[in-house]
């Protein structure tokens, strides 16, 4: 079985709830989406990959010994070498996370998450879902509520202002984030405690205004839901070094 990776590498991991951890990056190559704001355009074309045996791509994770992270590009776009992946690092031990714009169908995500459950009951997958339009969110929310009572779906929602119209990007604001949010605690009930949303800033986004935004957001829904305010690390961390 062959997979398409763009890169293949071990670093800090520099977003969402895990930020800090050494960590394996499977970046998967190709992407179904083209969005304007994306900085790893490279990823998004399949024909600058390098292909891979998966058992190569596996024993490049079990030799790091980190936690693995299926990224990309979209890595759903190749189910198959990516359940294999899944389930491989999980046998091994190793806590993987997976990367993905929401827009594959739920029964994909649901058997990875399946695939990566371990001899004990838990499950060694997390998923970062991140939706790119608003038309993804019918399977986050679905997946969302299959999986609430198991913690391993992480909701980051990309911002780049916190109104609508003051953002480049008509879906990425907080604005669309907070609406975002009302129709998950309207439709997931006492799930949603289950979740955590986070807001990301776009590289460049950044503000005080957005940090100052997400408070408000907490101080609206009253603690309700588990949200955060997390800009990416990594990008200042590689930056310092010069």
């Amino acid at each position: 079985m062959r997979i398409r990776l763009r890169s293949a590498y071990t670093s800090l991991q520099g977003e969402g709830l895990a930020v800090g951890i050494p960590t394996t990056f499977l970046r998967f190559a190709g992407c179904n989406l083209r969005c304007p704001f994306c900085d790893e355009w490279q990823a998004s074309v399949a024909a600058e990959a390098e292909e891979w045996d998966v058992r190569a791509a596996l024993d490049f994770c079990r030799e790091a010994a980190l936690p693995v992270s299926f990224t990309g590009g979209e890595p759903t776009l190749q189910q198959g070498p990516l359940e294999k992946l899944v389930e491989e690092c999980s046998r091994a031990g190793l806590r993987c996370l997976l990367e993905t714009n929401c827009t594959a169908d739920l029964e994909r995500y649901a058997s990875l998450i399946d695939r990566s459950r371990i001899p004990d009951g838990r499950f060694m997958l997390t998923i970062a879902a991140s939706p790119k339009r608003e038309q993804d969110e019918d399977v986050l929310l679905e997946l969302c509520a299959a999986y609430a009572e198991s913690h391993v779906i992480f909701v980051k929602y990309l911002v780049a202002g916190v109104r609508a119209d003051e953002s480049p990007y008509p879906y990425h604001n907080l604005e669309c984030f907070s609406k975002f949010l009302g129709r998950a605690i309207e439709q997931l009930g006492n799930a949603v405690e289950g979740c955590v949303f986070y807001a990301q800033p776009i590289w460049g986004y950044e503000s005080l205004d957005l940090a100052r935004g997400v408070i408000r957001l907490w101080q609206e829904y009253n603690g309700r839901v588990d949200l955060r305010y997390l800009p990416q690390v990594h990008k200042a961390f590689w930056r310092d070094l010069g």
